[in-house]
């Protein structure tokens, strides 16, 4: 995790920058600093303006929900079946904690695979990152079965995974447009955020700009979290900070997973022999941008539109550069 001392500096890095955006046209918003509550990312920075806000994180974390690989009944998607699921224990959902509940969700995932995902058969869960007939399901939970993705979709035999944006289905068909994690740059939120829409919207504008280089991806707000956890970003906003020239993300084939050719940052094999979404924890800070209703939402998941809307909501500051400046000058004048 980078210190508080290396975040300050890799903001004055960029000191020449910013004296000239406070010196140009455009006029800062003003700026207020909001408290955070998480401990793992205690260095982590967080502040609102008129029509948005501005996180300054050490480290980018990686969602994979809605990308059509990101969860497999047998486990080998590119993400964990426990960042989907929760065991259900006397009525209520028990959140995964790396070291308190992760057996339990472990065993939790492995039963249900033992009985091929039968509803009567396998232990109550709730489901949060994939399409379920309902949130609590499993044994005398819910109803009816799970279904997978079938041969007309873009990973056949894997679960239908879940945003909290998407759009109405195409015409012709029955599954809502969930943000694919890893073909559309989009940026996670903590829930409270969208609930008044003025500062963050659900589809609506966002950036992610990497601090130390300046590199910038151009995303939506994809999907929301219950933790007051800031730097969640998907899978393709990873691999275009991972690999700059890359003009739009590639995502993983279902056969890729399989074979394990060409597997490349910000993708990882892992000890176990799995696929999963990793970034380089060493590459930030990173400042990530969200903006509110007055700057609109998409209507569409096409890479075109989901730029055009950033960049119309940057216009309405002076333009990417100005409010990145203005950003970077508040956080190094009040660090």
């Amino acid at each position: 995790m980078r210190s508080a001392a290396l975040v300050a500096a890799s903001l004055a890095v960029l000191q020449v920058g910013q004296v000239a955006a406070a010196d140009g046209n455009a006029t800062c918003p003003k700026f207020s600093e909001q408290k955070i509550e998480d401990p793992e990312h205690h260095t982590d920075r967080f502040a609102a303006f008129n029509g948005g806000t501005v996180a300054l994180v050490s480290v980018l974390l990686v969602d994979a929900d809605g990308a059509a690989t990101a969860y497999h009944p047998k486990g080998n998607g590119i993400d964990s079946l426990c960042n989907a699921v929760a065991p259900i224990v006397n009525g209520q959902c028990v959140a995964f904690v790396k070291g308190q509940t992760d057996k339990l969700c472990y065993d939790t995932v492995e039963e249900a695979q033992r009985v091929n995902w039968v509803r009567a058969s396998s232990p109550p869960m709730c489901i949060f990152g994939f399409e379920a007939p309902s949130k609590q399901w499993g044994g005398n939970y819910g109803s009816g079965e799970l279904e997978v993705q079938g041969d007309n979709e873009p990973a056949p035999g894997y679960f239908r995974s879940t945003t909290g944006f998407s759009l109405k289905p195409k015409k012709g068909e029955k599954t809502r447009q969930y943000v694919r994690a890893d073909t559309v740059p989009y940026v996670a939120v903590p829930a409270k955020y969208t609930a008044g829409e003025e500062v963050a919207l659900k589809g609506g504008a966002a950036l992610v700009v990497q601090v130390r280089t300046g590199r910038e991806v151009l995303a939506i707000v994809g999907d929301t979290k219950k933790k007051d956890r800031l730097g969640e970003v998907s899978i393709a906003v990873a691999q275009l900070m991972e690999h700059p020239n890359l003009q739009d993300p590639v995502p993983l084939t279902p056969k890729q997973l399989e074979t394990m050719h060409g597997i490349e940052a910000p993708y990882t094999v892992t000890n176990d022999g799995v696929v999963r979404a990793k970034i380089n924890p060493t590459a930030g800070p990173y400042m990530i941008f969200t903006f509110g209703k007055a700057a609109g939402k998409v209507k569409t998941l096409e890479l075109s539109a989901v730029r055009k809307l950033a960049r119309d909501a940057l216009t309405k500051f002076g333009g990417q550069g100005s409010l990145v400046a203005c950003a970077k000058q508040f956080f190094e004048k009040t660090k």
